[in-house]
């Protein structure tokens, strides 16, 4: 699918004395990621019957900028993404009515740029990981005092996206990264330039041979023990459960 994203244009009207645009139209662009730059944006513009322009004005959380060069436009495309603005509403029109999901590696990365700095990164990961709501806004209120700015950039992206908290129960998974996805895109990666009926051979070989292998491992077991993976996380629930409390 391609990586579209989400930009508003507001056009014919003017800033007043505060630097709030007054009147004027807007229209919604839908940009694709692989064709967006300055000169791109220019083009776009003129498309809209304005033959010379001056200046460009973007806007990031309440931030307006000039836009001079590509470096802005990457910017526009970042934020447009953090806030939900990007993939999503693409993948509505795709998949309607499918739960949808930001990768919070992704989303940190872009958070970073902003709000560097350890302790802001565990605390994100922190909300990430909260698995109800009452522990990821207790969380949310602690960040506030530390970075205000990085709280309402946070707040401002939907938790149903980024924290377990919000996940709904119809989904079985609960991963916070697409790894997954990055790992099988990664090993196909050399089928992929292959014609389309030897690219799905290769595929379909490295599948078998991967399901066969982890067959191998699996006969090792015995009937009903729980795999090692998940005996390690149940084993450091345990531990924590010392400190739960009835809510």
């Amino acid at each position: 699918m391609e990586n579209y994203f989400f930009v508003d244009f507001h056009h014919g009207g003017y800033f007043d004395n505060k630097g709030t645009y007054v009147g004027g139209d807007v229209a919604e662009w839908k940009c694709l990621s692989e064709m967006w730059g300055y000169f791109d944006v220019l083009k776009l513009v003129k498309k809209m019957k304005y033959p010379e322009v001056n200046e460009m004005w973007y806007n990031i959380d309440g931030s307006l900028k000039v836009l001079v060069d590509d470096k802005g436009a990457v910017e526009m495309e970042d934020w447009a993404k953090a806030t939900g603005k990007g993939l999503l509403p693409a993948m509505d029109e795709l998949l309607p009515g499918v739960e949808q999901r930001f990768c919070v590696r992704h989303l940190y990365s872009n958070f970073r740029k902003r709000f560097p700095g350890k302790q802001l990164k565990e605390m994100m990961w922190k909300a990430a990981k909260a698995s109800y709501p009452q522990a990821w806004e207790k969380i949310m209120r602690e960040i506030r005092p530390i970075n205000e700015e990085a709280h309402k950039h946070l707040m401002r992206i939907p938790p149903r996206y980024w924290s377990k908290s919000r996940f709904s129960e119809h989904s079985k998974c609960d991963v916070l990264v697409n790894n997954m996805c990055e790992t099988f895109n990664s090993v196909i990666l050399g089928p992929r330039g292959k014609p389309i009926v030897t690219m799905l051979e290769e595929i379909r070989s490295y599948l078998m041979e991967r399901w066969a292998k982890n067959r191998d491992k699996m006969s090792n077991l015995q009937p009903g023990e729980v795999l090692p993976n998940i005996k390690k996380k149940l084993n450091k629930q345990c531990e924590l459960s010392r400190f739960w409390m009835c809510r």
